[in-house]
């Protein structure tokens, strides 16, 4: 209605003057949210003593882009190799087996990260809750996609959740769900594996697992390819959503 109002000039005028301010503030935004999220990065690291962790890079002789160095979660994306990249810097090179503790560096929302394969610390974290509780900046985006639900629900919402689906995981359940395993394992090795070589993958490993759930929980009323696929859309945005969340706050969970 302001604009209606207006000469055409001067409407053009103030709506190019809110446009730069808009921009500006912003960008200012921006730049004030990522110098906080390093400083709280450096306090962090400093605070918790992450130093006497081994650091991911140790011992490595070959060459990597000096972004990686700096941020090593960042080779997760990358389009040769990816997630096999960054393996690989976690196992030790002679036996190939996984380091039982080592430091990652930043995750992407900055914070410091550690890469762990030795039970007793899989124990130790997954008794303590409240001293390793889900990591909020990751689980707020799950929850725009998930909602409140038992992947991101926490205390006792969490418990009661668990609860209710506890019947689920019954020996009677389970063996209902052994026709479901054998006819989704049966297209999995005659159709999905024949196309990556029989190649046991991450990616079609979890493709397989996401049919089974698929077809258990909804008794084969779904297409499950068109819902792979649509999960796999969906899910690819996330590192970018995360991107996002750093610049401009919990704003992006509502673009």
């Amino acid at each position: 209605a302001m604009f209606q109002s207006m000469p055409g000039s001067r409407a053009l005028v103030l709506a190019g003057k809110i446009t730069t301010a808009s921009i500006v503030t912003i960008g200012a935004h921006t730049i004030l949210r990522l110098l906080w999220n390093l400083a709280s990065y450096q306090w962090k690291y400093f605070r918790s003593d992450y130093s006497q962790i081994p650091w991911v890079w140790e011992g490595f002789t070959g060459k990597a882009p000096s972004l990686w160095k700096a941020m090593p979660v960042l080779m997760k994306f990358s389009k040769s190799r990816g997630l096999q990249d960054f393996y690989s810097l976690i196992r030790d090179s002679k036996t190939l087996k996984f380091k039982p503790i080592v430091y990652t560096g930043p995750s992407i929302g900055f914070d410091p990260t550690v890469c762990i394969s030795d039970s007793k610390y899989f124990s130790l974290i997954l008794n303590d809750t409240e001293g390793f509780p889900k990591y909020k900046p990751l689980y707020n985006l799950y929850e725009t996609l998930l909602g409140m639900g038992l992947v991101v629900s926490e205390g006792e919402n969490h418990r009661r959740q668990r609860k209710i689906i506890t019947p689920v995981f019954h020996f009677g359940s389970l063996q209902a769900a052994k026709t479901v395993l054998e006819r989704n394992a049966k297209v999995f090795i005659e159709e999905e594996l024949p196309k990556t070589g029989y190649l046991l993958t991450q990616g079609t490993f979890k493709s397989y697992t996401l049919d089974v759930i698929i077809d258990y929980a909804f008794s084969g009323s779904f297409d499950k390819k068109w819902m792979r696929a649509e999960w796999h859309t969906i899910l690819r945005f996330f590192p970018l959503l995360n991107l996002l969340r750093i610049f401009v706050g919990d704003f992006v969970r509502y673009l």
